[in-house]
Protein backbone atom coordinates (compact mmCIF):
# COMPACT_ATOMS: atom_id res chain seq x y z
CA UNK A 1 0.00 0.00 0.00
CA UNK A 2 2.84 2.39 0.86
CA UNK A 3 4.59 1.62 -2.45
CA UNK A 4 1.37 2.35 -4.34
CA UNK A 5 1.17 5.78 -2.61
CA UNK A 6 4.71 6.73 -3.71
CA UNK A 7 4.05 5.54 -7.26
CA UNK A 8 0.91 7.76 -7.50
CA UNK A 9 2.77 10.75 -6.00
CA UNK A 10 5.61 10.38 -8.51
CA UNK A 11 3.14 10.20 -11.42
CA UNK A 12 1.28 13.31 -10.15
CA UNK A 13 4.57 15.25 -9.89
CA UNK A 14 5.46 14.43 -13.48
CA UNK A 15 2.03 15.61 -14.63
CA UNK A 16 2.34 18.90 -12.70
CA UNK A 17 5.75 19.74 -14.17
CA UNK A 18 4.62 19.36 -17.78
CA UNK A 19 2.58 22.69 -18.03
CA UNK A 20 5.44 24.65 -16.46
CA UNK A 21 7.78 23.50 -19.21
CA UNK A 22 5.22 24.56 -21.81
CA UNK A 23 5.04 28.04 -20.28
CA UNK A 24 8.79 28.44 -20.50
CA UNK A 25 8.63 27.94 -24.26
CA UNK A 26 6.59 31.16 -24.56
CA UNK A 27 9.42 33.39 -23.23
CA UNK A 28 10.16 34.59 -26.78
CA UNK A 29 6.76 36.32 -26.75
CA UNK A 30 7.34 37.97 -23.37
CA UNK A 31 6.46 41.67 -23.13
CA UNK A 32 8.12 43.72 -20.45
CA UNK A 33 6.33 46.89 -19.31
CA UNK A 34 8.04 49.66 -17.36
CA UNK A 35 5.78 52.48 -16.08
CA UNK A 36 7.45 55.48 -14.49
CA UNK A 37 6.49 58.89 -13.11
CA UNK A 38 9.28 61.22 -11.98
CA UNK A 39 7.03 63.17 -9.59
CA UNK A 40 5.81 61.92 -6.22
CA UNK A 41 3.12 64.62 -5.92
CA UNK A 42 1.72 67.55 -7.90
CA UNK A 43 0.19 70.91 -7.15
CA UNK A 44 -3.09 72.22 -8.54
CA UNK A 45 -2.66 72.88 -12.28
CA UNK A 46 0.89 71.42 -12.39
CA UNK A 47 1.83 69.13 -15.26
CA UNK A 48 3.25 65.68 -14.57
CA UNK A 49 4.88 63.21 -16.95
CA UNK A 50 4.22 59.46 -17.14
CA UNK A 51 6.18 57.13 -19.44
CA UNK A 52 5.29 53.58 -20.50
CA UNK A 53 8.17 51.56 -21.99
CA UNK A 54 7.45 48.26 -23.79
CA UNK A 55 10.26 45.80 -24.56
CA UNK A 56 9.36 42.86 -26.80
CA UNK A 57 10.70 40.64 -29.55
CA UNK A 58 10.76 41.94 -33.11
CA UNK A 59 8.51 39.00 -34.05
CA UNK A 60 5.64 40.76 -32.28
CA UNK A 61 3.80 43.83 -33.58
CA UNK A 62 1.90 46.37 -31.47
CA UNK A 63 -1.69 46.92 -32.49
CA UNK A 64 -2.63 50.54 -33.36
CA UNK A 65 -3.60 52.63 -30.33
CA UNK A 66 -6.61 54.87 -31.01
CA UNK A 67 -7.72 55.90 -27.53
CA UNK A 68 -6.33 55.90 -24.01
CA UNK A 69 -8.16 55.97 -20.69
CA UNK A 70 -6.54 58.91 -18.89
CA UNK A 71 -9.16 59.14 -16.14
CA UNK A 72 -9.77 62.60 -14.66
CA UNK A 73 -6.73 64.08 -16.42
CA UNK A 74 -6.24 66.31 -19.43
CA UNK A 75 -3.64 65.25 -22.00
CA UNK A 76 -1.29 68.13 -22.86
CA UNK A 77 1.12 66.15 -25.07
CA UNK A 78 1.62 62.57 -26.26
CA UNK A 79 4.85 61.34 -27.88
CA UNK A 80 5.97 57.93 -29.17
CA UNK A 81 9.62 56.88 -29.54
CA UNK A 82 10.90 53.56 -30.91
CA UNK A 83 14.29 51.87 -30.53
CA UNK A 84 15.55 48.51 -31.79
CA UNK A 85 18.63 46.51 -30.72
CA UNK A 86 19.58 42.79 -30.97
CA UNK A 87 16.14 41.68 -32.04
CA UNK A 88 14.42 43.52 -29.16
CA UNK A 89 12.12 46.44 -29.86
CA UNK A 90 11.61 49.13 -27.24
CA UNK A 91 8.65 51.43 -27.72
CA UNK A 92 8.17 54.31 -25.31
CA UNK A 93 5.11 56.56 -24.96
CA UNK A 94 5.44 59.81 -23.02
CA UNK A 95 2.27 61.40 -21.60
CA UNK A 96 2.20 64.93 -20.21
CA UNK A 97 -0.95 65.39 -18.11
CA UNK A 98 -2.78 67.85 -15.87
CA UNK A 99 -5.05 66.48 -13.15
CA UNK A 100 -8.64 67.73 -13.09
CA UNK A 101 -9.17 66.14 -9.67
CA UNK A 102 -8.24 68.34 -6.71
CA UNK A 103 -7.75 65.38 -4.34
CA UNK A 104 -5.36 63.10 -6.22
CA UNK A 105 -4.07 62.53 -9.75
CA UNK A 106 -4.89 58.98 -10.87
CA UNK A 107 -3.82 57.49 -14.21
CA UNK A 108 -5.70 54.19 -14.64
CA UNK A 109 -3.92 51.09 -16.00
CA UNK A 110 -3.63 51.10 -19.78
CA UNK A 111 -4.10 48.01 -21.98
CA UNK A 112 -1.97 47.54 -25.11
CA UNK A 113 -2.42 44.62 -27.53
CA UNK A 114 0.34 42.83 -29.45
CA UNK A 115 -0.03 40.33 -32.28
CA UNK A 116 2.14 37.24 -32.73
CA UNK A 117 3.16 35.82 -36.16
CA UNK A 118 0.62 33.06 -35.59
CA UNK A 119 -2.18 35.62 -35.30
CA UNK A 120 -2.64 35.37 -31.55
CA UNK A 121 -3.19 38.51 -29.46
CA UNK A 122 -1.18 39.27 -26.33
CA UNK A 123 -2.17 42.02 -23.92
CA UNK A 124 0.17 44.11 -21.76
CA UNK A 125 -1.26 46.17 -18.88
CA UNK A 126 0.60 49.11 -17.34
CA UNK A 127 0.69 49.99 -13.66
CA UNK A 128 -1.67 52.50 -12.08
CA UNK A 129 -0.17 55.89 -11.16
CA UNK A 130 -1.55 57.69 -8.08
CA UNK A 131 -0.16 61.08 -7.03
CA UNK A 132 -1.47 63.29 -4.19
CA UNK A 133 -2.47 66.83 -5.20
CA UNK A 134 -1.19 69.63 -2.97
CA UNK A 135 -3.04 72.95 -2.75
CA UNK A 136 0.19 74.98 -2.45
CA UNK A 137 3.76 74.39 -3.52
CA UNK A 138 6.11 72.99 -0.88
CA UNK A 139 8.49 75.95 -1.29
CA UNK A 140 5.80 78.56 -0.71
CA UNK A 141 6.27 81.07 2.10
CA UNK A 142 3.90 82.88 4.37
CA UNK A 143 2.58 86.08 2.76
CA UNK A 144 3.99 89.28 4.06
CA UNK A 145 1.60 91.45 6.09
CA UNK A 146 0.06 94.36 4.20
CA UNK A 147 0.85 97.91 5.08
CA UNK A 148 -1.78 100.13 6.58
CA UNK A 149 -4.14 101.45 3.98
CA UNK A 150 -3.97 105.17 3.36
CA UNK A 151 -7.28 106.90 4.10
CA UNK A 152 -8.05 109.91 1.93
CA UNK A 153 -9.67 112.92 3.65
CA UNK A 154 -13.35 113.35 2.86
CA UNK A 155 -14.40 116.08 0.47
CA UNK A 156 -18.13 116.68 0.97
CA UNK A 157 -18.38 118.92 -2.09
CA UNK A 158 -17.40 116.05 -4.37
CA UNK A 159 -20.05 113.80 -2.78
CA UNK A 160 -22.74 116.46 -3.21
CA UNK A 161 -21.89 117.05 -6.87
CA UNK A 162 -21.74 113.31 -7.58
CA UNK A 163 -25.10 112.74 -5.89
CA UNK A 164 -26.77 115.57 -7.84
CA UNK A 165 -25.33 114.27 -11.12
CA UNK A 166 -26.57 110.74 -10.36
CA UNK A 167 -30.09 111.97 -9.63
CA UNK A 168 -30.10 114.03 -12.86
CA UNK A 169 -28.89 111.09 -14.96
CA UNK A 170 -31.49 108.79 -13.40
CA UNK A 171 -34.26 111.27 -14.17
CA UNK A 172 -33.14 111.64 -17.81
CA UNK A 173 -32.89 107.85 -18.21
CA UNK A 174 -36.36 107.36 -16.73
CA UNK A 175 -37.80 109.99 -19.06
CA UNK A 176 -36.39 108.38 -22.23
CA UNK A 177 -37.29 104.87 -21.04
CA UNK A 178 -40.97 105.84 -20.58
CA UNK A 179 -41.00 107.58 -23.91
CA UNK A 180 -39.47 104.60 -25.69
CA UNK A 181 -41.64 102.00 -23.94
CA UNK A 182 -44.75 103.58 -25.43
CA UNK A 183 -43.47 103.15 -28.98
CA UNK A 184 -41.81 99.72 -28.81
CA UNK A 185 -43.70 97.43 -31.24
CA UNK A 186 -44.57 93.87 -30.47
CA UNK A 187 -41.62 91.60 -31.32
CA UNK A 188 -42.17 89.47 -34.40
CA UNK A 189 -42.67 85.79 -33.85
CA UNK A 190 -39.56 83.84 -34.81
CA UNK A 191 -40.09 80.07 -35.04
CA UNK A 192 -37.51 78.09 -33.10
CA UNK A 193 -36.14 75.13 -34.98
CA UNK A 194 -35.77 71.83 -33.09
CA UNK A 195 -32.30 71.29 -31.66
CA UNK A 196 -31.90 67.89 -33.34
CA UNK A 197 -32.74 69.39 -36.77
CA UNK A 198 -30.17 72.17 -36.27
CA UNK A 199 -27.49 69.68 -35.15
CA UNK A 200 -28.04 67.25 -38.06
CA UNK A 201 -28.03 70.14 -40.54
CA UNK A 202 -24.75 71.44 -39.11
CA UNK A 203 -23.16 67.96 -39.23
CA UNK A 204 -24.19 67.61 -42.89
CA UNK A 205 -22.61 71.00 -43.65
CA UNK A 206 -19.36 69.98 -41.93
CA UNK A 207 -19.26 66.71 -43.88
CA UNK A 208 -19.57 68.59 -47.20
CA UNK A 209 -16.61 70.88 -46.37
CA UNK A 210 -14.14 68.14 -47.31
CA UNK A 211 -11.94 68.64 -44.25
CA UNK A 212 -11.15 64.91 -44.03
CA UNK A 213 -9.82 64.84 -47.63
CA UNK A 214 -7.71 67.94 -46.83
CA UNK A 215 -6.47 66.20 -43.62
CA UNK A 216 -7.59 69.17 -41.50
CA UNK A 217 -8.55 66.81 -38.66
CA UNK A 218 -8.19 69.35 -35.84
CA UNK A 219 -10.71 71.75 -37.42
CA UNK A 220 -12.95 68.84 -38.38
CA UNK A 221 -13.16 67.41 -34.83
CA UNK A 222 -13.59 70.91 -33.36
CA UNK A 223 -16.62 71.65 -35.57
CA UNK A 224 -18.18 68.21 -35.00
CA UNK A 225 -17.81 68.38 -31.20
CA UNK A 226 -19.11 71.99 -31.11
CA UNK A 227 -22.23 70.92 -33.03
CA UNK A 228 -22.85 68.11 -30.51
CA UNK A 229 -22.20 70.47 -27.56
CA UNK A 230 -24.70 73.04 -28.94
CA UNK A 231 -27.27 70.27 -29.28
CA UNK A 232 -26.73 68.98 -25.71
CA UNK A 233 -26.96 72.53 -24.35
CA UNK A 234 -30.30 73.13 -26.11
CA UNK A 235 -31.63 69.62 -25.39
CA UNK A 236 -30.81 69.32 -21.67
CA UNK A 237 -30.39 73.00 -20.70
CA UNK A 238 -26.83 72.63 -19.38
CA UNK A 239 -23.75 74.76 -19.96
CA UNK A 240 -21.99 72.60 -22.57
CA UNK A 241 -19.94 75.11 -24.56
CA UNK A 242 -17.91 76.54 -21.64
CA UNK A 243 -17.48 73.25 -19.75
CA UNK A 244 -14.70 70.70 -19.98
CA UNK A 245 -15.47 67.14 -21.01
CA UNK A 246 -15.30 65.98 -17.38
CA UNK A 247 -17.54 68.83 -16.13
CA UNK A 248 -20.15 68.22 -18.85
CA UNK A 249 -20.28 64.46 -18.23
CA UNK A 250 -20.56 65.09 -14.47
CA UNK A 251 -23.50 67.51 -14.97
CA UNK A 252 -25.29 64.99 -17.20
CA UNK A 253 -24.63 62.23 -14.65
CA UNK A 254 -26.22 64.33 -11.90
CA UNK A 255 -29.28 64.68 -14.15
CA UNK A 256 -29.32 60.86 -14.61
CA UNK A 257 -28.68 61.33 -18.34
CA UNK A 258 -26.63 58.57 -20.02
CA UNK A 259 -25.53 59.17 -23.62
CA UNK A 260 -23.78 56.20 -25.23
CA UNK A 261 -20.64 57.10 -27.20
CA UNK A 262 -20.42 60.71 -25.91
CA UNK A 263 -17.37 60.22 -23.66
CA UNK A 264 -15.50 58.28 -26.33
CA UNK A 265 -16.22 60.96 -28.97
CA UNK A 266 -15.05 63.80 -26.69
CA UNK A 267 -11.93 61.89 -25.55
CA UNK A 268 -10.92 61.19 -29.15
CA UNK A 269 -11.50 64.85 -30.05
CA UNK A 270 -9.37 65.99 -27.08
CA UNK A 271 -6.51 63.76 -28.29
CA UNK A 272 -6.71 65.32 -31.77
CA UNK A 273 -7.04 68.93 -30.54
CA UNK A 274 -4.63 68.95 -27.59
CA UNK A 275 -2.36 65.88 -27.86
CA UNK A 276 -1.52 66.22 -31.59
CA UNK A 277 -3.00 62.79 -32.32
CA UNK A 278 -3.46 62.27 -36.08
CA UNK A 279 -6.42 59.96 -36.88
CA UNK A 280 -7.20 58.41 -40.23
CA UNK A 281 -10.19 58.90 -42.51
CA UNK A 282 -11.99 55.88 -41.04
CA UNK A 283 -11.73 57.37 -37.51
CA UNK A 284 -13.11 60.70 -38.78
CA UNK A 285 -16.06 59.02 -40.50
CA UNK A 286 -16.73 56.98 -37.35
CA UNK A 287 -16.75 60.19 -35.29
CA UNK A 288 -19.34 61.73 -37.69
CA UNK A 289 -21.48 58.57 -37.53
CA UNK A 290 -21.28 58.52 -33.72
CA UNK A 291 -22.29 62.21 -33.54
CA UNK A 292 -25.37 61.58 -35.68
CA UNK A 293 -26.33 58.56 -33.55
CA UNK A 294 -26.07 60.67 -30.35
CA UNK A 295 -28.43 63.30 -31.81
CA UNK A 296 -30.93 60.82 -33.27
CA UNK A 297 -31.13 58.57 -30.19
CA UNK A 298 -31.54 61.44 -27.70
CA UNK A 299 -33.80 63.69 -29.77
CA UNK A 300 -37.23 64.34 -28.23
CA UNK A 301 -40.20 62.76 -29.95
CA UNK A 302 -42.64 65.22 -31.56
CA UNK A 303 -46.22 64.13 -30.85
CA UNK A 304 -49.41 65.82 -32.12
CA UNK A 305 -51.63 67.32 -29.41
CA UNK A 306 -55.19 68.40 -30.17
CA UNK A 307 -55.92 72.13 -29.71
CA UNK A 308 -59.13 73.56 -28.23
CA UNK A 309 -59.36 76.34 -30.89
CA UNK A 310 -62.60 76.63 -32.78
CA UNK A 311 -60.98 76.33 -36.20
CA UNK A 312 -59.85 72.77 -35.37
CA UNK A 313 -56.12 73.34 -35.82
CA UNK A 314 -53.64 70.90 -34.31
CA UNK A 315 -50.49 71.95 -32.46
CA UNK A 316 -47.35 69.91 -32.08
CA UNK A 317 -45.51 69.64 -28.77
CA UNK A 318 -42.24 68.03 -27.84
CA UNK A 319 -42.30 65.02 -25.53
CA UNK A 320 -39.38 65.00 -23.13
Amino acid sequence: MRHLFWILAFATGITAVTPLAALELADSDEIRVDTRCVADSVTVGQRFVVTHAFSYSDTLSMCPVTTMNVGKNRVMSLQWKDKAADGILTRRVRLELISLDLAQAVLPPQSFDFQTPAGDTLRAVTDEIVLPVRALAATSQEPRPLKEQWVAPRNWLVWIVAGAASILLAAVALFFWRRRSRRVPEPAFVPRLPADYVALTELARIEKMGLVDKREFKRYYTLVVDAVRHYIEARYHVDAMDSTTFELLSNLDRMSVRIDGLERLFSEADLVKFAKHVPDAADAERAMHSSREIVVKTAPKHVPVANDDEDGTVAVEEAS
